[in-house]
C-alpha cells in the first residue's frame, strides 16, 4: 500500500510538468466562460467603429473574427467596451479594467504600459490621393517636397508617421469635407489618407471612384493587439493570440474582413451625391 501511495504521489507531482510542457491550442484547462473585456477604435472603420442597431449600437471591427476565434478556443466570454473615445479606452486598458485593445501602434504613447502581441496582425498604410489629372506629378515620395498637401486630423497615426509628416508642407484639416474641398479647389495638391479608412471616408462623401489613389503606400503603420499588463489572463492571452497572429491565414482573414467592411460602406453610400465644392466659392 505504501508503494502504491508513493507511485500516486510521484504521478501527481509529475502531472503539472507534463501539462505545461506544451501549449494546448485546442482546449483550455481553466474555467469556462471567463470574462474578457475588449476595446478598440470607436470612430476609425474598418479597424473599429460603432454602428446603429435599432435603438442600440454595437461595436464593429475587421479584427472581431480574430479575437472571437481566440475566445472560442480558450473559453472566454467577450464584452466589448465602446462607449467612450479611443484614448479613454486605452487608459482603461492601462488600469486593468479592460483586457485587450484591438489596434495600437508600437510607438504610440501608452505602448510601453501594455504588452503587444507579436507579430503585427495587419498594417495600416498611408497613401496619396490626388485629382485624376494630377497623379502623374507624384511618382516618388520626394515629389511631395515641392507640393502642398493635407491630411485629416481625425486620422490615427503612428509616432513615426507623425515625425515624417513634419518634413513636408502638410496641413491638418479637421473634417473630411473641408479636406477634400481643399483638394478639389486647388488649395492642396494632394491628400494623405490611410488606405482603408480613406476609402470609407470617400464613400461617405459620394466620391468613390472620382479621385486617384496611389497603389503603393508611402508609409506603413503596423497595427498590434495590446494586452493590459494588469489583466489576470495576461500570459494566457499573449500565448494564444500570438499563435493565431503567426498563422498566414489570419492576416488574409483580416484583409478579407477589411474588404467586406469597405464594400458594405460603398454600397450603403452608393446613392450619395458628391458635394459641389466649387459652388461655395
Amino acid at each position: 500500500m505504501r508503494h502504491l501511495f508513493l507511485f500516486l504521489a510521484l504521478a501527481f507531482l509529475s502531472f503539472p510538468l507534463n501539462a505545461t510542457a506544451q501549449i494546448d491550442f485546442t482546449k483550455d484547462d481553466a474555467v469556462s466562460n471567463k470574462p474578457l473585456f475588449v476595446t478598440g477604435f470607436t470612430d476609425y472603420p474598418p479597424f473599429g467603429d460603432t454602428q446603429p442597431n435599432y435603438n442600440l449600437t454595437y461595436f464593429d471591427s475587421a479584427l472581431i473574427p480574430f479575437i472571437e476565434d481566440y475566445a472560442k478556443k480558450f473559453n472566454f466570454n467577450i464584452t466589448y467596451i465602446y462607449n467612450q473615445p479611443y484614448q479613454k479606452n486605452l487608459q482603461q486598458v492601462q488600469a486593468g479594467k479592460i483586457d485587450v485593445v484591438l489596434g495600437i501602434y508600437a510607438d504610440s504613447d501608452p505602448h510601453n504600459e501594455l504588452e503587444l502581441v507579436y507579430p503585427s496582425i495587419i498594417s495600416n498604410p498611408i497613401v496619396v490621393v490626388t485629382m485624376p489629372d494630377k497623379k502623374a506629378s507624384i511618382q516618388t515620395i520626394d515629389d511631395l517636397k515641392n507640393l502642398k498637401g493635407a491630411i485629416g486630423a481625425y486620422e490615427y497615426l503612428s509616432e513615426f508617421v507623425k515625425s515624417q509628416i513634419k518634413q513636408y508642407n502638410i496641413q491638418q484639416i479637421s473634417t473630411p469635407y473641408h479636406l477634400y474641398k481643399g483638394l478639389y479647389t486647388g488649395e492642396f495638391d494632394y491628400v494623405l489618407a490611410s488606405a482603408y479608412n480613406g476609402r470609407i471616408v470617400l464613400a461617405k462623401l459620394g466620391l468613390t471612384g472620382q479621385l486617384s489613389i496611389s497603389n503603393n503606400a508611402i508609409w506603413n503603420m503596423p497595427l498590434f493587439i495590446g494586452i493590459s499588463k494588469l489583466s489576470g489572463y495576461r500570459d494566457q492571452i499573449r500565448r494564444g493570440l500570438s499563435q493565431l497572429a503567426e498563422k498566414k491565414e489570419t492576416n488574409q482573414s483580416v484583409l478579407d474582413n477589411i474588404s467586406k467592411i469597405i464594400h458594405n460602406y460603398e454600397n450603403q453610400y452608393q446613392g450619395v451625391v458628391a458635394p459641389n465644392f466649387f459652388a461655395e466659392n
